[in-house]
């Protein structure tokens, strides 16, 4: 989950085809939470009834609290760009598993090759 200045959100691990539990919502000070969302744009509501078949990032969205700070073309939750922020060792160490995997595979056919 990523809060986009919220206040922070457990990570949950769901098995491929599983349901991700909706946590409880993030507080920020003078927004309201205005609901997850599957992509960076904010465009892409999450049903938390559809089932997760891969990694995913659902990203809160923001509404300014009547009385909040004023309403602004970007900025977190506002379905304006991001800035870039966040941890980006996840995706890489997903990336680094996959390279594992694709070397273990080629160093199994190697060895098949090589009994004949």
């Amino acid at each position: 989950f990523e809060p986009n200045g919220g206040s922070a959100v457990p990570t949950q691990t769901v098995p491929f085809g599983g349901k991700a539990s909706e946590p409880a919502d993030p507080v920020r000070e003078g927004y309201d939470f205005a609901g997850w969302y599957a992509d960076k744009a904010l465009t892409q509501p999450w049903d938390f009834d559809a089932p997760v078949e891969a990694y995913l990032v659902l990203y809160a969205k923001w509404a300014p609290a009547a009385g909040g700070p004023a309403a602004s073309a970007s900025g977190p939750g506002s379905g304006g760009p991001l800035a870039s922020t966040g941890d980006a060792a996840l995706p890489a160490a997903g990336l680094l598993a996959l390279c594992a995997l694709a070397a273990a595979a080629a160093a199994v056919r190697a060895s098949r090759r090589r009994r004949g």
